[in-house]
């Protein structure tokens, strides 16, 4: 209040100015609205998590001769759903520091091949100096209409000469 007015009566002071109610209003309409008509319009944006939906996904284990669990990354078995922290999946040369995203067979919503999956990782056996790995695919989905779970586990040996066995 300013000095020389009076009081205002009870119950009639504003709780909020004309200007704050119409920023307010304008902000509702602004983030109704938007989101609605454009797909992004950040800050406002609506997230996007797990918008394809996927139904099946795989988690890979491998192992060396003696049993040693290895990185996923080095044989193009890791996941990278929406990307790994620190790359990126487009060209990294406008983002200075990104790397881009190694390859990797891994795909939500897919299940790769025994075929698929030697044609990436036999290379890389001889290049980690390894003579052989066992990997481990688990299949993961719907189990029934209100579980997800564990559909199927597939192991196969593959070695740096070409050579594989199944082991279902």
């Amino acid at each position: 209040m300013i000095s020389g007015q009076e009081p205002p009566a009870p119950g009639t002071e504003r709780v909020f100015s004309r200007k704050q109610i119409f920023v307010f209003a304008a902000f509702l309409t602004v983030n109704a609205l938007f989101p609605v008509s454009r797909r992004e319009f950040y800050p406002l944006a609506t997230p996007r998590l797990f918008a394809d939906a996927p139904k099946v996904y795989c988690d890979y284990e491998i192992r060396d001769e003696n049993g040693k669990v290895l990185p996923q990354v080095w044989f193009g078995l890791q996941r990278q759903y929406y990307g790994l922290e620190g790359y990126t999946v487009a060209d990294p040369d406008p983002h200075e520091g990104a790397l881009k995203n190694p390859e990797t067979i891994d795909r939500f919503g897919v299940v790769a091949t025994h075929a698929e999956i030697a044609v990436m990782v036999e290379p890389r056996i001889a290049e980690r100096g390894l003579q052989a790995v066992t990997i481990r695919q688990r299949v993961f989905g719907i189990v029934d209409e209100n579980h997800v779970g564990l559909t199927a586990e597939r192991q196969w040996r593959f070695t740096a000469h070409g050579e594989h066995e199944r082991n279902q």
